[in-house]
């Protein structure tokens, strides 16, 4: 079993979880968010806490920060053996190790 971690835990974020959660893939689903209390952490904490997950998703309506969070995890990836994997289109981010 998977580990994923999704980036935003917002009304995307849910929906992210719930498709995860259906695919009966994922061990341990868990978010990184700035306002919700539930999550394990804050965006900034992604390069701290993403050792522990094999798998990400970027749940962000807001594009411009979804596209940088995307970047970022492309940084990350290239030394944390993630890869990104295009699910609907070019701005959406789902990565795999």
């Amino acid at each position: 079993m998977k580990n994923l971690l999704i980036i935003g835990a917002g009304q995307y974020g849910m929906v992210a979880k719930e498709i995860a959660e259906s695919m009966k893939c994922f061990e341990k689903i868990d978010f990184v968010d700035d306002v919700y209390a539930s999550a394990v952490g804050k965006i900034c904490d992604i390069d701290k806490l993403i050792h522990e997950y094999d798998s990400a998703v970027v749940a962000i309506g807001n594009t411009e920060l979804r596209l940088n969070l995307i970047k970022g995890l492309c940084e990350i990836g290239s030394a944390g053996g993630f890869t990104p994997r295009r699910a609907a289109g070019p701005t959406d981010g789902f990565y795999m190790r």
